[in-house]
């Protein structure tokens, strides 16, 4: 079937950089909140998933001092927000890579 749309934004946040997710989908199910973080937890039938990418997603942001956090959306759907920080090396001020230097190599 159609998916729903979805749409994101990045704006400034206090310390960081806030992502934001609206989708309208059917939503988290209240039930399962508190759990779909969890490694090996999936809604997916069996063969369909293994139930580790919030997991994953979840130990990484943990790793740079982010937050993940989902909120149901009046009407239906899901409010996904990402708070992240912003780099900072009290030691190397400048040494915060650039992308394109990454990406290059």
């Amino acid at each position: 079937g159609a998916r729903a749309p979805v749409r994101v934004a990045l704006e400034p946040a206090p310390g960081g950089l806030r992502l934001t997710i609206l989708d309208r989908g059917a939503g988290i199910d209240p039930a399962l909140q508190d759990r779909i973080q969890e490694p090996f937890f999936t809604t997916r039938v069996t063969g369909e998933g293994l139930g580790l990418g919030l997991s994953i997603t979840r130990g990484i942001l943990d790793q740079i001092g982010a937050t993940l956090a989902f909120h149901p959306r009046p009407g239906g759907g899901t409010v996904t927000v990402v708070d992240l920080p912003l780099y900072h090396d009290a030691a190397h001020p400048a040494a915060a890579p650039r992308l394109d230097d990454r990406l290059a190599g």
